[in-house]
């Protein structure tokens, strides 16, 4: 199975996601940027969902972070979450 990190600071939205993604994929739950880049750097993960808007952080940072780490990767914008596909 593929995994899919999903990070956001907001339970309900990773619970709902959780919910509808957990029959076709392994799942990592992030609620925080240092829980998100510790399952990303630990897994091969294949698809990322990532909020912008991470408490007190900024999703965007985190979103640079992996993407320092791997360059090649799709990425589409689902406002205010940021979803995104490793290669």
């Amino acid at each position: 199975m593929e995994k899919v990190l999903i990070v956001d600071d907001d339970v309900s939205i990773v619970e709902s996601l959780k919910f509808a993604l957990r029959d076709k994929y392994d799942l990592y739950l992030a609620y925080d940027s240092k829980t998100a880049l510790d399952h990303y750097l630990n897994n091969e993960i294949a698809v990322t969902i990532l909020d912008l808007k991470l408490g007190n952080e900024n999703g965007m940072e985190l979103y640079s972070r992996i993407r320092e780490i791997n360059h090649k990767q799709l990425l589409s914008l689902l406002q205010p979450m940021v979803l995104f596909a490793h290669q």
